[in-house]
């Protein structure tokens, strides 16, 4: 498993936490994400070889959220 961090603008609200965690952990290959609304950005654990850091990229945005 590989962790990374993504930053993330745009949250304001337990709400938001729980829309990008839900889109990250939809996508298969990702094991968690621990959303931070203070830090705005997502600890991120997944199968590289099943999960890229584009496609979070990509549901991060769709859940209406920049990633960074």
């Amino acid at each position: 498993m590989t962790e990374i961090t993504l930053g993330i603008k745009g949250m304001t609200c337990q709400m938001c936490v729980r829309h990008v965690r839900e889109a990250l952990e939809k996508l298969k290959g990702v094991d968690r994400a621990d959303v931070d609304l203070q830090k705005k950005e997502a600890r991120i654990t997944y199968d590289e070889t099943k999960a890229s850091v584009d496609e979070m990229r990509k549901a991060v945005k769709e859940a209406g959220y920049e990633p960074l």
